[in-house]
């Protein structure tokens, strides 16, 4: 009976605000939301809450009202009047208004809501409460009470969730707590079923205080299912679980920005990114040791945010499924932590290397010391290409090996020695010596193949790509830490050819210019699955080094009218045989002199030398870098060389062709215009 009188005393303040609001001749907020059928399951909740009837009539505030469909996330609870005033502020507020960090609720303690400004690839702006993102379309709504008082409403598009009491607590000082008073008394917050005592010890007795601080933080808490290793949480990692200065949650941040955290410094530089799949309402964090120690390696650790957006006092608390910085899993135990996660980065390549490859494999990656592991992602082995492999066990054994470098290869290591060679490049250049740019390469555990990087810079942008068998991936996630090694996540699985040459050549910006010079007809005949091929193909770099030797004539080369000529010399670089020629091929063949290969126009003559930086082709007594060996494609093999099997002749005859269109010129301009011009002379 009680219930029920307090249910018609709320519906009679409501009906007499509504009443009111109506004399006055305009719609109040709370008609407003009556009115509109998207707010139904607000509206309900707020009728119920006398406190926040009065307040309505009383006072002005903002409304934030999630929309119905938010409430399809969220629990319903119709006895927690908190909740409802959790969504109302003391002051009114439009959308121009809400420029400060910071508003308060009428929620007992006055705990504050969040205000994020948000810009997108087209400069709008989003603002979002806390992390509700408010409809600016449908907001700003203003009217007046029966007290001439302002009033607000915006509508958003996720229920407002305080930090909530268990029942049976009862402390005032806990209505608003701060991150430290959230972790220390933690037995009476609801946070589902996870327990942080761990955490909150570690903090006690490392004495880090940053957790009790005023201001505005970001705060990531490990749960205690996730220690492993609990004496490795110290005062650095602890504080390298702090983003300062931000209040970021996790709809409103930006996917892969890095900030720093409070283990900022010149001697220790530790950063936190998110990456959030808002379909499927999930966040990855990564902490990226950029700069470590001796106790803190560099590396990436990625934990899963398993209980997100916890409204504090002095900022938001996620809690996550590990510790962050800790590196205390081999990079056996790293893949087969995806097991039994679907939605895991590495569930499809710990699958393959639990049923496909041989056993025994994946506990190899356990007990070797010091190397690179190149993980395809899930969404690289849907590939057909990568599909079809997967039944031939001999074929993914070598595969899987080309995936895997006996050294420790991070993202930084690999940008400082391909700014080398690029340094080394621009130097030779400045001083007018020809010296081929290299890519930086090494040599995989699929001996001899090599794996060759690329670093592409795009302003503040670095994205690394790596080359195997013929493949080109890129690194979407670097610098994973394991204990024994390095992870790097690759959009492509390496060595598993899905292009012709053809296809190879158009799409590899490095040979365009090969590949122009055999249009169309040439190159054509290298899409045909039938036949094997073995093309020596100079890249775009080759071409201009041969141009500044002979301008006019290569000049020509690239002219349609000269395309046979070209093509000519385009054979000369093919060879058409039963079998495709590795470089490892060519090596055993030339062990005791020179090999003769028959290509499409002529022959090949040619000895390999295997020198410290790679192979080398010595032909008509030159000797031609390979620049990239064996580019597997489906009907053959690409050796990419940073020279042209060019001959003298081949010079000579271009500029004579060139002769003789002019000489035939003129006879045919002295035959045909002669007598024209001669009998106009004469009349």
């Amino acid at each position: 009976m009680q219930a029920v009188g307090v249910l018609g005393l709320a519906a009679l303040l409501a009906a007499l605000l509504v009443a009111e609001a109506r004399i006055m001749g305009e719609v109040s907020v709370q008609e407003k939301m009556r009115m509109d059928a998207d707010l139904s399951e607000f509206s309900i909740r707020l009728a119920s809450s006398t406190y926040a009837n009065s307040t309505l009539m009383l006072r002005p505030v903002t409304v934030f009202a999630p929309i119905n469909m938010a409430f399809q996330q969220f629990p319903r609870s119709d006895k927690d009047e908190s909740l409802v005033l959790y969504h109302i502020t003391n002051q009114p507020m439009k959308l121009e208004s809400l420029t400060q960090p910071i508003v308060y609720s009428q929620m007992e303690g006055s705990p504050p809501l969040w205000i994020t400004h948000r810009r997108d690839m087209l400069n709008n702006e989003d603002v979002f409460v806390n992390n509700a993102k408010i409809d600016k379309k449908d907001s700003d709504y203003s009217g007046k009470n029966s007290k001439g008082h302002l009033q607000v409403l915006h509508k958003i598009d996720e229920v407002l969730q305080p930090v909530r009491l268990k029942p049976g607590a009862t402390s005032d000082m806990l209505y608003n707590p701060n991150a430290m008073q959230l972790i220390s008394q933690s037995g009476d917050f609801d946070l589902d079923t996870h327990t942080i005592r761990s955490f909150a010890e570690a903090v006690s007795r490392r004495k880090v205080d940053i957790f009790n601080k005023e201001g505005r933080y970001t705060f990531f808490v490990p749960v205690d299912s996730s220690y492993k290793h609990f004496e490795a949480v110290d005062k650095t990692v602890i504080e390298g679980h702090v983003i300062p200065g931000h209040v970021l949650f996790t709809a409103p941040t930006p996917n892969e920005k890095p900030y720093a955290t409070v283990s900022f410094s010149e001697q220790m530089q530790v950063t936190i990114s998110f990456t959030t799949d808002h379909k499927k309402r999930k966040t990855i964090v990564k902490s990226n040791t950029v700069i470590g120690d001796e106790k803190h390696p560099s590396g990436v650790v990625m934990a899963e945010v398993i209980k997100a957006n916890i409204p504090v006092r002095n900022g938001v608390v996620h809690l996550i499924d590990r510790p962050l910085m800790v590196i205390d899993a081999t990079v056996q135990e790293f893949v087969e932590s995806f097991k039994d996660r679907e939605d895991g980065p590495l569930y499809e390549f710990q699958k393959v290397l639990t049923n496909k490859v041989d056993s025994g494999f994946l506990r190899g990656l356990g007990e070797m010391k010091n190397f690179t592991l190149f993980a395809p992602s899930n969404e690289a082995w849907k590939n057909p290409a990568a599909l079809a492999a997967l039944n031939n066990r001999t074929l993914l054994n070598e595969v899987i090996r080309l995936h895997i470098v006996d050294q420790r290869l991070p993202l930084e290591h690999i940008k400082l020695k391909t700014h080398s060679l690029h340094h080394q490049v621009r130097h030779h250049q400045q001083g007018h010596r020809h010296h081929p740019h290299q890519l930086f390469q090494v040599r995989s555990m699929s001996d001899p193949k090599n794996l060759y990087f690329n670093v592409m810079v795009s302003g503040s942008n670095h994205t690394l790509t790596v080359e195997g068998g013929g493949v080109n991936a890129t690194v979407i996630q670097p610098d994973i830490a394991a204990t024994n090694g390095i992870i790097h996540i690759i959009d492509r699985v390496l060595g598993i050819a899905s292009h012709t040459v053809k296809e190879k050549l158009a799409t590899d910006p490095s040979m365009l210019k090969t590949y122009h010079l055999g249009e169309t007809e040439f190159n054509d005949r290298l899409k045909d699955n039938n036949t094997r091929f073995t093309y020596f193909v100079p890249r775009d770099v080759a071409w201009h080094t041969a141009e500044i030797k002979y301008p006019s004539a290569i000049k020509k080369l690239f002219m349609s009218k000269f395309k046979y000529h070209a093509h000519q010399i385009l054979e000369r670089h093919l060879v058409v045989a039963s079998t495709a020629y590795t470089m490892m091929d060519i090596k055993r063949m030339t062990h005791s002199g020179p090999v003769t290969l028959h290509t499409v126009r002529d022959k090949l003559e040619l000895q390999l030398q295997e020198k410290a930086n790679g192979y080398y082709l010595k032909w008509q007594n030159e000797e031609i870098l390979v620049h990239r060996a064996d580019v597997e494609c489906t009907n053959g093999i690409i050796h990419v060389l940073d020279g042209v099997f060019l001959k003298e002749s081949d010079i000579r005859v271009t500029a004579g062709v060139s002769g003789v269109m002019l000489s035939s010129s003129l006879q045919l301009f002295v035959t045909i215009l002669a007598p024209f011009l001669f009998k106009w002379v004469l009349g």
